[in-house]
């Protein structure tokens, strides 16, 4: 039950709301999106996109003197988390990035409930689910397009060309450069919004009549044979939960005869099997697992998820802080890991990457989560929604369900796809089981200025790091240009470091760049000078980051190109202790 809007309610953010929503669509869409966002200008576009959603919850909040609750529970729990996006960068080890990443987690915690306030007029979470679907469906098809053209069309010419000389090859999914990347740069990322969406349009396909039931049946189809391309063994389990958790629902409220139901059943496992068959890497993993010989096929998650358990265990309270983890990461890392697993971005589970940067925060964060998702499937169980509600609804807890099997194996939430699909699926079970009208806040206005003086805080503090990014792209562009401009690459990272000197990069950059001159030099007096800028620099590389081989490696070659054989051994017994068996530092 929902109440009707007023005229003003309707009218609130309306040009912030449709920005949000393009902002949404593009980075959904646009190919390497994820990639794209750590370039410029693409950095700096997608931070003022996460300012949208903030922008236009607080203009609601002020216009409408209330604020947009979710009910049932939801705030509770939202509020849980927001506090611990609050406190936890204050003991971070690198607050820096803490703060970075909290603050766009905060934005995705406003547009949540600036969509929820949209929904508030009847009938909007079915056209916001179409919408959504109709997002999904070019996604799926933006996806096998990029990917065809750009990796599968070469790939088999390259092979064709191989069997004209007798070489017996097929297209390779083990290989990692040829599953389906696009739109959002990485297999794992399209098999999640795959795994989330899919769901979806099943239901879009039973609920609806006509030509939009085949258009969304197409999908489903298309999506398949996405997924497919993937090759991603979490994208394939987590569709495999949403199945059964699908199928257990329908056995369990449907009218219709189990005997059919039972044949579906089976027809699904059958799909699903000549799917994974058809696959080499999954038809090898379902070997290797009837074998009992799978054990090698998870070692590099063993690895980043006994590292992310030792960041937890030592900083139990509040863990290591987000977006800290690709920083300390060699530090934690288990000695006995060998060669693998030597650098990562993320811990790809989910539960290990919040314990890691949350600690106690993110287990209850979790633990909370899972307790609420059990209370909403609850009341929407016991609910007396109309048959297209509750189809609908339905598809998102399986997505929910599905997505959260595929969590273990991946983290994602740094992802604005992935993200803004679960605030969308999530405002939309907030607003079908809302059965009592929003309470008006009377603090509202003063939430609203507080809130933008917050917001405008942070714009200034994000000033000069998205400052340093466009200078040090000038330099990058000095050093690629046909003649070199070292100079202007040196100065224009120089005054990259100095806007943002907690930013490690500039310093390696600048270091690895300036040793490489130092070492081809034939001037023997700017070799020393040179040379001792680089080390100057790699110095400052290891003070924003600590715990990276990749510093005290170089550091300790340099020192040895300079003369100086003690600080070198210094240097990599650093290395040795966080790599033990990196190859040459011994």
């Amino acid at each position: 039950m929902t109440t009707t809007p007023s005229p003003s309610r309707r009218s609130s953010g309306q040009l912030l709301a449709l920005l949000t929503a393009a902002f949404y669509a593009l980075f959904t869409l646009l190919p390497n999106s994820h990639s794209l966002m750590v370039t410029w200008p693409w950095v700096l576009i997608w931070q003022a996109a996460l300012l949208c959603p903030v922008l236009w919850l607080l203009a609601v909040a002020f216009q409408e003197k209330s604020f947009p609750q979710l009910g049932n529970k939801i705030d509770w729990w939202v509020g849980f988390v927001a506090a611990a996006l609050v406190v936890t960068p204050i003991f971070a080890e690198l607050p820096n990035q803490a703060i970075w990443y909290s603050w766009a987690s905060l934005c995705f915690i406003a547009a949540l409930y600036a969509i929820n306030d949209w929904l508030n007029a009847s009938q909007r979470h079915d056209r916001l689910l179409q919408l959504q679907g109709y997002l999904s469906i070019a996604f799926i098809i933006i996806s096998l397009m990029v990917w065809g053209t750009q990796t599968l069309l070469p790939e088999l010419d390259r092979l064709e060309q191989l069997r004209e000389v007798g070489a017996a090859v097929n297209y390779d999914f083990s290989i990692l450069e040829l599953r389906n990347w696009a739109p959002l740069g990485h297999q794992n990322y399209v098999a999640g919004y795959l795994v989330l969406t899919l769901p979806l349009l099943i239901a879009l396909g039973i609920v609806e009549s006509g030509w939009r039931r085949w258009l969304w049946w197409s999908g489903v189809a298309l999506g398949l044979a996405d997924l497919y391309t993937t090759s991603s063994r979490g994208g394939w389990l987590g569709l495999l939960v949403v199945v059964a958790v699908g199928l257990a629902l329908v056995l369990i409220r449907s009218s219709l005869p189990k005997i059919w139901l039972g044949i579906s059943a089976g027809g699904t496992v059958l799909v699903f099997l000549l799917f994974i068959l058809a696959n080499n890497r999954l038809r090898s993993l379902l070997l290797a697992f009837l074998s009992g010989e799978w054990g090698g096929q998870f070692a590099y998650r063993l690895i980043t998820m006994t590292t992310g358990w030792e960041m937890g265990k030592t900083h139990p309270f509040t863990g290591v802080g987000l977006g800290n983890v690709p920083w300390l990461y060699q530090e934690y890392r288990p000695p006995w890991a060998g060669y693998e697993a030597e650098l990562i971005y993320q811990l790809h589970s989910t539960p290990a990457q919040l314990w890691a940067e949350l600690g106690l925060w993110g287990l209850m964060i979790q633990l909370g989560g899972i307790v609420l998702f059990c209370y909403l499937l609850w009341r929407w169980w016991r609910s007396d929604l109309e048959k297209t509600e509750l189809i609908l609804t339905g598809s998102c807890f399986c997505a929910f369900v599905g997505y959260a099997a595929m969590s273990l194996t991946d983290y994602q939430f740094d992802n604005v796809a992935i993200s803004g699909t679960l605030a969308v699926y999530l405002a939309v079970i907030a607003s079908v089981l809302r059965k009592h009208p929003l309470m008006p806040f009377k603090y509202a206005p003063q939430f609203s200025f507080a809130g933008l003086g917050v917001a405008v805080a942070i714009v200034i503090w994000l000033i000069p790091i998205h400052r340093s990014w466009e200078v040090s792209m000038e330099g990058f562009n000095a050093l690629a240009q046909e003649e070199v401009n070292r100079e202007q690459f040196v100065q224009k990272l120089t005054q990259a470091h100095e806007l943002a000197p907690w930013k490690p990069y500039y310093a390696y950059q600048l270091g690895w760049n300036l040793g490489d001159i130092a070492i081809t030099s034939g001037n023997l007096a700017q070799r020393q000078t040179v040379l001792a800028d680089s080390i100057n620099w790699f110095q400052q590389g290891l003070e924003a980051s600590r715990d990276r081989e990749f510093g005290y490696t170089n550091l300790g070659w340099l020192q040895l190109n300079q003369g100086n054989p003690k600080a070198a051994m210094q240097s990599f017994a650093q290395s040795a202790q966080l790599l033990p068996a990196k190859r040459g530092v011994f």
